[in-house]
């Protein structure tokens, strides 16, 4: 099988400490940084409901695999 592989790095950076002020719904809406983080890229390991990242390369042609890390 011949196959094309994409590396996509997406950095995001949060004022911790200030956070709160600059986005006053964040204390309502998300219970952790991590959370939040999360929310602002999309869960694209999903088509519809088949995890591309276990069985879409079989089912779909393609698959799609996230890593999260915190940066320290």
């Amino acid at each position: 099988m011949k196959t094309f592989k994409y590396l996509l790095e997406v950095e995001i950076v949060i004022d911790e400490e200030n956070i709160n002020k600059k986005y006053p719904n964040y204390k309502f809406n998300y219970d952790s940084i991590e959370e939040f983080a999360s929310s602002l890229v999309p869960e694209e390991s999903y088509e519809g409901d088949t995890d591309t990242s276990k069985d879409g390369l079989e089912q779909w042609g393609y698959s799609i695999t996230k890593k999260r890390a915190r940066i320290k």
